[in-house]
């Protein structure tokens, strides 16, 4: 009997772990509405009292010609100010360099369009932004800040 648990005991904590990390079954979505994310379908077709809202962060459409958009990059930086953390979520191309006191490592890849933000609490105790650097098409930066 000894050794038949020697045998199967490795199996057995596999199964263990394995368990403990299970996912959630793909037909259970929870709040999230076929084929989209949360906020899909967040409005029914025709409902005068509802409004979508672009949650992808920045201005959508690019320039015709397919090229950087410099005065479209400027203002999403800009209206970055004071957002809260908690805000910076939508943005796929916001960085965080600093927060209080703490500073974060950060690659030195330029990305035309990124923003790099720094985080300071306010009165509430709610971090937010107080400066935005911006990433430009030639490698330099342009800073925005309160």
């Amino acid at each position: 009997m000894e050794r038949l648990l020697r045998r199967i005991s490795p199996a057995i904590g596999l199964m263990f772990v394995l368990t403990a990390c299970g996912t959630q079954p793909a037909d259970d979505v929870g709040d999230v509405a076929a084929g989209g994310d949360a906020a899909a379908g967040a409005c029914l077709e025709g409902t005068e009292d509802c409004v979508d809202a672009d949650l992808d962060g920045g201005d959508l459409e690019g320039p015709v010609d397919g090229g950087f958009d410099l005065a479209a990059a400027q203002r999403d930086a800009e209206s970055l100010l004071g957002a809260t953390e908690e805000d910076l979520e939508i943005w796929g191309d916001v960085r965080i360099e600093r927060k209080g006191d703490e500073e974060f490592m950060l690659t030195m890849d330029l990305m035309p369009g990124r923003k790099t933000v720094q985080l300071d609490e306010d009165a509430d105790g709610v971090y937010r932004v107080t400066s935005v650097t911006l990433e430009l098409e030639d490698g330099s930066t342009e800073r925005f800040s309160d």
